[in-house]
């Protein structure tokens, strides 16, 4: 049996005062190299709250961008759309002004299908293709309130579908009423007469005989007759498979025989 050492006292009394105390080794040992200590799960460090709360942070990487493409922008981080800033109103530009020709047209020319490409200098063509005599005569006042006061001449064009009526009198009646206000507009009138047809011997006669009065009627009211029929007289090689409409050279051909015409004129 070992006594309790005098110097040592229970564990519910602190040691006498003046009385020094011995520490075992191990409490020594454990002084000088104190053991690295647990954390509990109570225990709260002051760093650990922010290494545990803290998000990663990451750098996105530069993107290349291709000249004339945009770069691709996920919906979320497109900006929001915004309307565009309203134009300043400016004053609209004056419109340019219409081309004019160099010179003022004199001559202007109506008629039938005949006269779609007849054309030469200082002229202004009106083509009704399948017009009669009545229906130029309704177009005249028309076209002639409007031109310039340098047109001095009027040509007209007409007669081929009227001589395929069969109903001459009433041509010549039509012919008469058109030459009498021809001459009431103080111009240089000019009647341009019918092609010789190459279509068969009833149209060709009809257009003959229609061909025959005017230069008559046209001598009676003091108008000027272009003769085209015998220009075109057993020509059928200017004319196209109807018989009555030139070709690229009938319509040459008819144009300068206009103009010979009219330009030679003692009227």
């Amino acid at each position: 049996y070992r006594q309790p050492s005098r110097y040592l006292c229970a564990p519910d009394f602190p040691p006498l005062a003046g009385v020094p105390t011995t520490s075992s080794p191990s409490t020594t040992q454990s002084k000088m190299n104190p053991s690295p200590r647990i954390p509990s799960e109570n225990s709260v460090h002051p760093f650990s709250i922010a290494h545990r709360c803290s998000i990663p942070q990451f750098t996105p990487a530069p993107q290349r961008t291709v000249p004339g493409l945009l770069p691709c922008t996920s919906p979320s981080t497109s900006p929001p759309l915004t309307e565009p800033a309203p134009r300043s109103t400016l004053p609209s530009p004056t419109p340019a002004c219409p081309l004019r020709p160099l010179f003022p047209p004199t001559t202007l020319i109506v008629g039938d299908s005949i006269t779609r490409n007849l054309r030469f200098f200082n002229t202004t063509t009106h083509c009704f293709p399948g017009a009669t005599v009545p229906i130029i005569l309704a177009k005249l006042p028309s076209l002639l309130h409007p031109l310039p006061p340098s047109v001095h001449r009027i040509i007209v064009h007409v007669g081929c579908v009227d001589a395929s009526h069969r109903q001459s009198e009433i041509t010549k009646s039509d012919f008469n009423k058109l030459l009498q206000f021809l001459n009431s507009t103080g111009k240089s009138i000019f009647i341009s007469g019918p092609l010789s047809p190459h279509r068969g011997m009833g149209i060709f006669s009809r257009i003959l005989s229609l061909h025959t009065w005017l230069q008559t009627a046209c001598r009676t009211h003091n108008v000027g007759f272009i003769d085209n029929f015998n220009i075109f007289w057993r020509r059928p090689s200017v004319l196209k498979a109807d018989g009555f409409h030139p070709k690229k050279l009938g319509n040459r051909i008819l144009a300068a025989n206009v103009q010979h015409a009219v330009h030679h004129s003692t009227s």
